[in-house]
């Protein structure tokens, strides 16, 4: 499989007749073969191209990169593969680091498949480890909030101090709720500002929350929803 065919496939799976007609999990595995075609940047922009869809558990299959990284290296006959030749197992882990949280910056080294005889792994590893851990290493949880106006949900308070400054702030039961679940996961809660179609554009605030969610501009949204996302 080339780096064409791989969009036109992932597009396939998700695409029908213009319409998103799946929502994958990060739940869901998959494995892309890219035999002598794919180098190890190439590998990373796969990763980061099936994170936009919040799919982690995604190997790359190769042939290991002393051979395909040279820019001008001949498509290599299968014919000619050398006995000690590799195919190697790669994958990326989300949530290392708040700063590199959900991008793919780097690629891990899984296993080796040793092409000879009937062929074998050199290490034997779980090929599809758990990714994500009750440890999230102080990931940032972007959370948007539109004013629910009632305490169940998620309200904005402003305070006035004695010297007339003005901090609002955000109380609620979502609120509190989300807080006691982002310190067992060790998130920070990070509040990002409403955008103001949010609160005026009501026909179109459910697609402009699906289009935020999507580019990961934020993760959950609280307060008058009329629906919920996380």
């Amino acid at each position: 499989m080339g780096i064409s065919s791989s969009k036109d496939e992932r597009l396939g799976l998700v695409t029908g007749r213009d319409k998103w007609t799946l929502v994958w999990t990060s739940e869901a595995r998959f494995v892309v073969a890219g035999a002598n075609e794919f180098s190890k940047s190439q590998q990373k922009n796969i990763c980061a191209a099936f994170s936009k869809f919040k799919v982690y558990n995604c190997n790359i299959v190769s042939l290991e990169h002393y051979v395909i990284d040279k820019e001008f290296s001949r498509p290599i006959n299968v014919n000619d593969v050398d006995t000690d030749m590799k195919f190697e197992v790669y994958t990326w882990f989300p949530y290392q680091s708040p700063d590199t949280y959900t991008e793919v910056n780097d690629i891990t080294l899984l296993d080796s498949w040793v092409i000879s005889a009937q062929g074998q792994f050199t290490k034997n590893t779980d090929l599809f480890p758990r990714k994500i851990n009750n440890n999230l290493n102080e990931c940032p949880m972007k959370a948007v909030v539109r004013d629910g106006h009632w305490d169940f949900t998620t309200v904005y308070v402003n305070h006035t101090y004695s010297n007339g400054s003005v901090v609002t702030y955000i109380k609620g039961m979502e609120t509190d709720l989300l807080r006691v679940v982002l310190h067992q996961t060790s998130m920070t809660f990070v509040l990002v500002p409403t955008p103001e179609y949010f609160e005026t554009e009501q026909r179109r605030f459910h697609h402009n929350l699906i289009t935020s969610l999507f580019e990961k501009e934020i993760f959950i949204a609280l307060g008058g929803m009329g629906i919920t996302f996380c």
